[in-house]
């Protein structure tokens, strides 16, 4: 029953709003009582602790296939787009907006995510400086700054598609996924 009650107020959280969102609003959905509720967390705070760690997980989990070493730098590139073309443009708007919420009004759980994105970055570097190893990438590239493009191109596609206008993401995800393994792969 625990798991249930984050999922759904992870969902009624990212659909109706944190602050709009009440314990009684949770209950109804469940068709279980507030009490209930209490059983499991000491207050909404804990539950919004819990819901914000459940999307870090999720977003960790999309990470352990692309540290295999079986897995390339171009096929983890292929499995973002894969990612950005099929995730649902309500979920991820939703996501977005209480990932931002959570972040800027508990600043321990931001924490949570850095470390997410900090994972992220490193299974980047790895798969990069394997390619550098073997001749393909320039020794002398900027980890830092071709982590900071990927994130700026990764995020900012899905953001323009969520929050200004639909993007044609399978048009322009690959595009943009390919002049970045360009740039990478033309300074060798």
């Amino acid at each position: 029953m625990r798991e249930q009650i984050i999922e759904k107020a992870l969902q009624m959280f990212m659909t109706g709003g944190v602050l709009q969102t009440s314990l009684i609003d949770i209950a109804k959905e469940l068709k279980i009582t507030k009490g209930a509720i209490y059983h499991y967390f000491k207050n909404k705070e804990e539950l919004l602790t819990e819901s914000f760690n459940l999307i870090v997980l999720g977003m960790e989990s999309f990470i352990i296939p692309m540290q295999s070493d079986e897995m390339s730098l171009k096929d983890a590139f292929a499995y973002l787009q894969e990612i950005m073309i099929h995730q649902s443009n309500d979920e991820m708007t939703g996501q977005y907006e209480f990932l931002l919420f959570c972040s800027r009004k508990h600043p321990e759980l931001k924490q949570n995510l850095i470390e997410a994105t900090n994972k992220f970055n490193e299974v980047f570097k790895n798969k990069i400086r394997k390619e550098q190893q073997a001749g393909l990438i320039d020794q002398n590239v900027d980890l830092d700054y071709v982590l900071l493009k990927i994130s700026v191109f990764f995020e900012g596609l899905m953001y323009l598609d969520q929050v200004y206008a639909p993007v044609n993401l399978k048009v322009y995800a690959p595009k943009v996924f390919d002049e970045l393994l360009n740039d990478l792969y033309k300074g060798a």
